[in-house]
């Protein structure tokens, strides 16, 4: 399953961060500390938009298939590696949150998925495989 742009996740992932920008503008902590605060709001959209918006970083998901024990990823850079789908994945009508345990790692890794990133029918295979598995 091919993971292509995703104007939804772009749309949801620019309010969350203009909403903790705001916040972060309306606190009374020093200037200061509200510039530092609000480079790394900055920083981490710009990351999280290079990572899975428009799939520029190497570390970027390219594809997912899912096998029988957990899933195959191809990334960005061309690096194939599998993983075990953890029990914390969420599965809804409106996106997955695809929490992956990779092979040789200690921790997990995850990426939400909305179905304009997929396709419908192949959204909703994907979360029939996962309910199922």
């Amino acid at each position: 399953m091919a993971i292509n742009l995703s104007p939804k996740f772009a749309f949801v992932l620019l309010i969350i961060h203009a909403v903790v920008a705001i916040v972060v503008c309306l606190t009374s902590m020093t200037l200061p500390a509200k510039s530092f605060l609000l480079l790394l709001v900055i920083s981490s959209s710009a990351y999280h938009f290079a990572r899975d918006v428009f799939l520029l970083l190497s570390n970027s998901w390219r594809e997912i298939t899912l096998v029988p024990d957990g899933v195959r990823i191809t990334t960005q850079g061309g690096l194939r590696t599998y993983g075990l789908v953890v029990s914390k994945t969420t599965v809804s009508p409106y996106f997955v949150v695809l929490v992956v345990r990779l092979e040789g790692r200690c921790f997990t890794d995850s990426r939400v998925i909305f179905p304009d990133a997929l396709g419908k029918d192949v959204f909703r295979e994907l979360c029939i495989l996962l309910r199922l598995s």
